[in-house]
């Protein structure tokens, strides 16, 4: 009986795991690993459940720093991987990656992947940039391979990094789009009254919620009937949530949704006549992948990463980071005259044949069956 190949994947959040994950360990069981999932604390999918071997909740495990919340969960990785012998680890996000690196090399664990989905430091200056670009280059030299979720982040670390290390699977994307529910419905937002603008992802600082919200209040009264739909979990602690839930409690028109399923999501996407996102750093922007399969285009800041998201003929929807006037007034006139149908439905082929999930994941697959040899 030939013995199935076991993985350990490691992201620091439940978040990341449930969003982007799931999608990269189904395809592996799929194909005959045994995966044994490793993230931080928080509610767990189902389907998680199903596809995974077994599920290691590390509590200390967190985004912030934490010297010792840190030192126990390099602990607990050591004494995991020198349990389980995995034959391959793979893992993403800046904590997760840093400690599973390290833990893997120690152990001279043959494969060690290292997917960097976005880069944390993108827009740091001084010394805080220099410290966490030294923690990039450790964690890239620790490991055996290096893929890169954009052909943008790949171009921004071989310049400054890695010198052409870094490998983009199927034209990037972590997972692709499911296009079984992302997909162009032409009538599907005819029954909104006014304009209706989505945001779907994290509600924390980094994904610029706060810019959002006072964007979205300065916009209102240059359009009758405009609504703001926002999708997504909350990631930050009690006070902020409560901070977030005061922000938007005032305003009827905002209504929002905690984290959908990905049938309910591409639903409510279909219903968007426009999405709004701020986000300070991305690795490439699923949710600009999902909305746009759905026939919604969304403005964006110009930067690594979202910029692979947006067709070359729609640059005009990538705003100069920071630059909130210039987001303002392109959203107000995108209102006055938005995309035909016709062009919204060239907007999702374009999505379609770019990011299509299946392709994506057996790109993924592939590649991590080359790394076994077959």
């Amino acid at each position: 009986m030939i013995k199935q190949p076991v993985v350990v994947y490691a992201v620091t959040s439940a978040i990341s795991a449930n969003t982007f994950g799931v999608h990269q360990i189904q395809a592996l069981a799929a194909h005959g690993y045994q995966v044994h999932l490793v993230c931080g604390e928080g509610v767990i999918h189902k389907e998680l459940e199903v596809y995974c071997t077994e599920i290691h909740i590390f509590r200390q495990l967190k985004r912030n720093i934490s010297l010792w919340g840190d030192f126990v969960s390099l602990m607990k990785f050591f004494l995991l991987l020198k349990r389980i012998k995995p034959n391959i680890m793979i893992y993403s996000t800046p904590k997760a990656s840093l400690l599973a690196s390290i833990a893997s090399f120690l152990l001279s664990i043959n494969v060690r992947v290292y997917q960097i989905w976005g880069l944390r430091w993108q827009n740091f200056r001084g010394s805080k940039l220099k410290f966490f670009v030294f923690i990039e280059k450790m964690i890239i030299k620790l490991s055996t391979n290096c893929t890169g979720v954009s052909n943008s982040i790949k171009r921004f670390l071989d310049k400054k990094i890695t010198n052409n290390s870094i490998v983009v699977l199927a034209g990037g994307s972590t997972a692709g789009v499911n296009v079984d529910y992302f997909f162009f419905e032409p009538n599907s937002n005819q029954k909104n009254k006014g304009f209706k603008i989505g945001y779907a992802g994290r509600m924390t600082s980094e994904k610029g919620i706060e810019q959002l919200l006072r964007l979205f209040e300065s916009i209102s009264p240059e359009s009758k009937g405009l609504k703001l739909e926002l999708i997504g979990d909350v990631d930050g602690s009690p006070k902020y949530l409560s901070k977030f839930q005061e922000s938007i409690g005032h305003c009827r028109n905002i209504n929002w949704i905690r984290g959908l399923g990905q049938q309910e999501l591409g639903i409510k996407m279909q219903s968007w006549d426009l999405q709004v996102f701020l986000s300070e750093r991305e690795g490439l922007g699923n949710v600009i992948l999902e909305a746009g399969a759905c026939g919604v285009p969304t403005f964006c800041w110009d930067m690594p990463g979202t910029v692979d998201a947006i067709p070359p003929k729609m640059k005009n929807f990538l705003i100069d980071f920071g630059d909130i006037n210039a987001m303002r007034n392109s959203i107000i006139e995108y209102i006055k005259q938005p995309l035909t149908l016709g062009e919204r439905d060239k907007l999702s082929q374009w999505y379609v044949q770019n990011f299509e999930q299946r392709k994506v994941l057996q790109s993924f697959t592939n590649y991590i069956n080359g790394l076994l040899g077959g």
